[in-house]
């Protein structure tokens, strides 16, 4: 019985294996899912990202840690509406792995900095070794996870309605919505 438990073990994690909706794609993203080696092992990476979440979890967060997980897969299918299928896809993948990571502690991270905006607010910032690399900003009491972004210069991150460019000891940051932008240094 133990060999036959390894056997499908490593049957079930080997680079070959597709997710197991393929058996029955049903809807744009999932089709496209199957289709698309590099989303087939953007699916297998963020399943085990997940299995060693729900492993951290105590099994009252493991239910919320499930309904998270199936409004995040929502939103996958929901990519059908999207003017670029693969992009959103794809990005959802990689939002959801990068989420996993950094809140439930998977991944290394570097000791907070601290900063002081001209606004008057702290800011406090821990970058995770993710791919893309990301950090979680915490200003007044509110959380914002942020990944990399493309700058000509420094280092940019961006979140949901938040940005954080470092640029030769300088921060700029902007903080909800439309907010204006405020300059932030290192405490």
């Amino acid at each position: 019985m133990r060999i036959l438990s390894l056997f499908l073990l490593a049957l079930s994690s080997s680079a070959w294996a597709a997710p197991q909706f393929c058996s029955r794609p049903d809807g744009k993203a999932e089709q496209l899912i199957c289709s698309d080696p590099e989303l087939q092992a953007r699916d297998k990476s963020l399943t085990a990202v997940y299995a060693a979440a729900r492993q951290k979890a105590k099994p009252a967060q493991q239910k919320l840690l499930a309904a998270e997980q199936k409004g995040w897969w929502r939103g996958i299918r929901d990519c059908w509406k999207a003017d670029d299928l693969q992009a959103c896809v794809a990005s959802g993948y990689e939002l959801r792995t990068v989420e996993l990571q950094t809140s439930w502690k998977l991944v290394p991270a570097h000791e907070p900095l601290h900063f002081r905006c001209a606004d008057g607010a702290d800011i406090s910032v821990t970058y995770f070794v993710t791919q893309p690399s990301s950090l979680i900003a915490i200003r007044k009491n509110e959380q914002s996870l942020m990944r990399s972004a493309p700058a000509a210069s420094g280092a940019r991150y961006v979140g949901r309605n938040e940005s954080f460019w470092e640029h030769q000891g300088e921060v700029r940051l902007t903080w909800g919505n439309q907010a204006p932008e405020t300059t932030c240094v290192k405490q």
